[in-house]
């Protein structure tokens, strides 16, 4: 096998958990962080890899803060009241 394949996979590459500034803010709220904690491994890596990938920290801040409202309303990224 070459080079490329022994990097392993891109995904695998992705941060498994909040940096520590942006997981201090999250637990802050701490009705929305109890919600997030229970959602399954998958949504949750998901979350995480959507908050931390911008470049730009102002985007970061965005997301964190819509990751915060929806999960404080009891609510999944990336769904909405029609499919509750």
């Amino acid at each position: 096998r070459g080079e490329r394949h022994e990097r392993g996979y891109s995904f695998s590459d992705r941060a498994q958990h909040f940096p520590p500034e942006i997981e201090a803010t999250f637990r802050a709220a701490a009705e929305a962080w109890a919600f997030f904690e229970r959602q399954p491994p998958g949504h949750r890596r998901m979350a995480i890899h959507w908050v931390t990938s911008p470049k730009l920290d102002a985007t970061r801040q965005k997301r964190l803060a819509e990751l915060i409202a929806l999960s404080a309303a009891g609510l999944r990224l990336g769904h909405d009241d029609k499919y509750r």
